[in-house]
């Protein structure tokens, strides 16, 4: 639990202070390596809310967020050496 807390913190600096991909990239890792990391998709809305460009599809990277989540989530049950924990 309090590796799974330190991470959101982690990401939570990454989305403010870092560039956007390295960002995204510490994300995908992160969801490999908790079961339902929903928080990355709570800091993909604040990251689209703080620093998206105004277009007519609201909240993206939120969305194409939920859509990683559970297309991962799907495969790491399909993965033979994945540990379920």
């Amino acid at each position: 639990m309090a590796y799974r807390i330190l991470t959101s913190i982690i990401l939570l600096f990454s989305m403010l202070f870092m560039p956007f991909w390295p960002s995204i990239l510490l994300c995908f890792i992160s969801l490999f390596l908790f079961n339902f990391f929903i928080e990355v998709s709570i800091l993909m809305l604040i990251s689209d809310l703080l620093f998206g460009v105004h277009q007519k599809n609201l909240f993206t990277a939120f969305i194409v967020s939920l859509i990683f989540i559970l297309a991962i989530e799907i495969i790491k049950k399909k993965i033979k050496f994945y540990s379920k924990k």
